[in-house]
């Protein structure tokens, strides 16, 4: 795991809110389970929508086995199997990182990572903290962990103030040429490509969930992974904000970062390390976002189908 230097001391809330665009945090912690990068970053506008809350799967949250039409396994195999990648990315070209919001409030998009690997736990104050402040996220599920958390990943998938995404069925960066990354190494082939996003894509379906936006582990994939995901009907989505360091930042970086995330901004966290510093530096960011107004949507709101 790396991780960045810390100070000594952790400074107060006032004072980071004092410091704001000053502090800087270099070389963003990168876990195993979190999203590998920069604090910042990514190109690409989109539009946002001014509608109310998008779930993940529309008229159909909690009915049992929603079906799915996605290509099957050799399908894939057989368009891409011969393929070689060109790129390799935290955001690759086609995925969903920053948005173009719309005039009025700042915007943001909150997304939390519930990853599969090694620490399959659940921050239950983040969750309270959102739902305190009626601030929508977007939670990517790895399906080990909501099989592993069944009862607290029904509740998540029945709240409204929720959209559900696909953070893929073993946790593992997404390749066509087996590629690690942060010592995981990914899928090896076209076929194991649509074993890690169809199979988590089904499993949420049996949950009533049609995905929209997959996020792999580590947050790493190929060109022509991304080219297979949307092939299944789901887009990549990355971030422009690492606003807990793969759950390794402190809590008042956690906070600085997020509140002083521009409009449009796409915040990575972590739902699955209860011991960081992610939820009370959420908690602490919201109390200031949400007196000045701030606005938080879904994925699917800040990126409205074409």
């Amino acid at each position: 795991m790396h991780r960045t230097s810390r100070p000594a001391t952790q400074p107060s809330r006032r004072q980071v809110l004092a410091r704001g665009a000053a502090l800087t945090i270099s070389a963003p912690a990168l876990a195993s389970c979190a999203a590998p990068g920069r604090g910042r970053g990514g190109t690409g506008p989109s539009t946002v929508s001014p509608s109310g809350p998008v779930r993940s799967a529309p008229g159909a949250h909690g009915a049992a086995g929603a079906a799915l039409d996605l290509p099957d396994r050799s399908e894939i195999e057989d368009r891409f199997g011969n393929r070689l990648p060109r790129t390799w990315s935290t955001h690759p070209a086609g995925a969903a990182v920053r948005f173009s919001a719309p005039p009025g409030p700042r915007t943001l998009a909150l997304t939390f990572d519930a990853c599969g690997g090694t620490v399959l736990q659940f921050d239950r104050r983040l969750i309270e903290t959102l739902r305190a402040h009626r601030a929508k996220a977007t939670l990517f599920v790895n399906q080990r962990w909501a099989e592993h958390h069944s009862r607290e990943f029904e509740q998540l998938a029945q709240d409204p103030l929720f959209e559900i995404g696909n953070h893929g069925t073993r946790h593992v960066p997404l390749s066509v040429s087996g590629r690690s990354a942060w010592g995981i190494r990914g899928t090896a082939s076209a076929g194991e490509v649509w074993d890690e996003v169809a199979g988590c894509a089904r499993f949420l379906a049996e949950h009533g969930l049609r995905p929209r936006f997959f996020r792999p582990g580590t947050a790493f994939a190929d060109d022509v992974a991304e080219e297979i995901v949307e092939a299944l009907g789901q887009r990549i989505a990355s971030f422009s904000v690492n606003a807990d360091g793969g759950a390794t930042f402190p809590a008042p970086a956690v906070m600085a970062e997020a509140v002083r995330a521009p409009s449009g901004s796409v915040l990575i966290g972590h739902m699955n390390r209860p011991l960081s510093g992610t939820a009370e530096g959420i908690e602490a960011a919201l109390s200031v976002l949400s007196a000045e107004g701030v606005r938080f949507v879904t994925m699917s709101e800040a990126f409205p189908e074409d």
